[in-house]
């Protein structure tokens, strides 16, 4: 036995469905909202203080990089006295850098001087 909101609930289930399917059939994309993990103190500040990186924690935790980073802020600034993870900085070649902006701002300023001679020829003299 089918109830009045029983039926109203198949009702509006069995007109999503064509919803949806007409959508889809026009390229639109349904996406559904993911909810948020949240792991209890404990759990963070386990893995934590167990990985050698915030990345390592994000992924034993199933969350972004920057929750992860955002949290152990969070905490450090409560004064939960959580380790501070060590960073690995790439070495930059400052040299390279530097004679790469060299190369880009003359090109830039070839550019720049070719529209002017572009735009002094076209226009109409006196």
């Amino acid at each position: 036995m089918t109830t009045s909101s029983d039926a109203n609930v198949n009702t509006t289930s069995q007109s999503n469905a064509q919803s949806n399917a007409q959508g889809n059939a026009q390229g639109v994309v349904q996406t559904k909202k993911i909810a948020k993990k949240r792991h209890s103190q404990e759990a963070f500040i386990t893995a934590y203080q167990l990985s050698d990186s915030n990345q390592e924690v994000a992924d034993k935790l199933d969350v972004t990089l920057s929750c992860v980073l955002s949290r152990s802020k969070k905490y450090r600034e409560m004064g939960i006295n959580i380790k501070k993870m060590t960073t690995q900085r790439k070495k930059i070649d400052v040299q390279s850098a530097n004679d790469f902006i060299a190369r880009l701002n003359a090109k830039m300023n070839a550019q720049t001087e070719t529209q002017k001679e572009a735009k002094k020829a076209s226009q109409p003299t006196k």
